[in-house]
């Protein structure tokens, strides 16, 4: 695993453009990385357009597989052989089996307090036969107890050095309203020599306690104390489960996830759970112009006019939708954000480009503070 910074944005964001290696494979960042529902929506032959970036196989377990992985052959069978069949050949493949903080069986709030040596054994044990990229320790969402934390880490460092090949680990940083426990998690994970690590946003748009957190402990981790890193101290993030724009009733909102690499994330991907009836009218545009997500009923008023036609049936127009955004984020992340970073220019600045959105003027506003104050801890 190697990761080298490109260019880096030293201005008014921690924006930089990073080449990762991992698993043998390389890719360039900032990106959107593919999840299968992606890949589904935009087909085969522009998937071979979109030719740098991360797939994220990726399931949000329910109770019964919770429940039985590790004891029961049948359940953890099945959870190996649907990440073996999701795996792309060719790219980046994070296999992320992500527990969530509680179960609503029936009514009855079921919390996750622990997951037992055999639940965490089989579920590093599917990642590895699934060849996965890197390993994930499948720590659960909503921990706050660091023992838990400890003891998920040291079974999965046990699985990884008893396989036949050893594999890189990342360094997850779930969604938890106990923050004093990120500054450990992150310590212990660079003793390991982790350099990439990801963050669970669990559908929210920008948790900026979450985001400061994790990265002000990889940098006190790494002794970084300005906002320069040295080569040898470069680091990767990635964001799993961020939403794609501030939830809202109203017809135009602002797009989320692609603001996130002001912070210096450098991928980002979408929900891992969902479902329901998808209703037409509520579906929006995502314009990358001024990064508004708009409700397709409300596109004429704006002047805004995309080059397709949208199905009057929901599915189909849930998906062309997709499709069209999945390709337009990647197309802005090398032409708007990574020529921004790398123009060294101030007036051409990555800050100067995220102001420019108009549709997400208060986002990046908060954005822009938040980094000020981190950058001035660095000092």
């Amino acid at each position: 695993m190697t990761v080298k910074w490109l260019y880096s944005e030293e201005l008014n964001t921690l924006g930089h453009v990073s080449a990762l290696t991992l698993g043998g494979r390389k890719t360039l960042s900032p990106q959107h990385a593919l999840s299968h529902s992606d890949i589904e929506a935009i087909g085969a032959t522009k998937l071979k357009t979109i030719n740098e970036n991360i797939v994220v196989n990726g399931e949000s377990l329910d109770y019964s597989t919770f429940q039985g992985i590790g004891k029961q052959a049948t359940i953890s069978d099945s959870l190996i052989n649907r990440f073996k069949n999701k795996t792309v050949p060719g790219r980046i493949n994070l296999v992320y089996i992500r527990i969530p903080s509680e179960y609503n069986l029936k009514g009855s709030i079921h919390p996750v307090n622990k997951v037992d040596d055999l639940q965490t054994s089989a579920i590093v044990g599917a990642q590895l036969e699934a060849d996965a990229s890197a390993l994930i320790p499948p720590v659960p969402n909503g921990i706050e107890n660091y023992k838990v934390f400890e003891k998920i880490l040291n079974r999965t460092k046990i699985e990884n050095q008893t396989f036949r090949k050893e594999k890189n680990i990342i360094g997850l940083i779930p969604k938890t309203n106990d923050l004093v426990m990120i500054p450990k998690m992150v310590k212990d994970y660079v003793k390991l020599g982790v350099k990439v690590f990801a963050i669970d946003f669990s559908g929210s748009y920008l948790p900026q306690s979450l985001i400061r957190s994790t990265i002000m402990s990889i940098y006190d981790s790494l002794k970084i104390k300005t906002p320069k890193v040295p080569e040898e101290k470069q680091y990767y993030i990635h964001v799993f489960n961020a939403a794609t724009c501030v939830r809202t009733a109203a017809k135009i909102t602002s797009m989320t996830d692609i603001l996130t690499h002001a912070y210096g994330i450098d991928s980002t991907s979408g929900m891992m759970w969902g479902g329901g009836k998808l209703e037409r009218n509520k579906l929006r545009y995502f314009n990358m112009e001024d990064y508004g997500a708009y409700s397709i009923g409300t596109m004429s008023s704006y002047s805004i006019k995309p080059n397709f036609a949208i199905p009057n049936a929901a599915s189909p127009a849930y998906r062309l939708l997709r499709a069209h955004r999945i390709v337009d984020y990647y197309n802005e992340c090398k032409a708007g954000i990574t020529s921004s970073i790398a123009s060294g220019d101030p007036k051409r600045s990555y800050g100067t480009y995220l102001s420019s959105k108009k549709r997400a003027t208060d986002q990046v506003n908060k954005i822009l503070l938040d980094i000020k104050e981190i950058k001035a801890r660095l000092v």
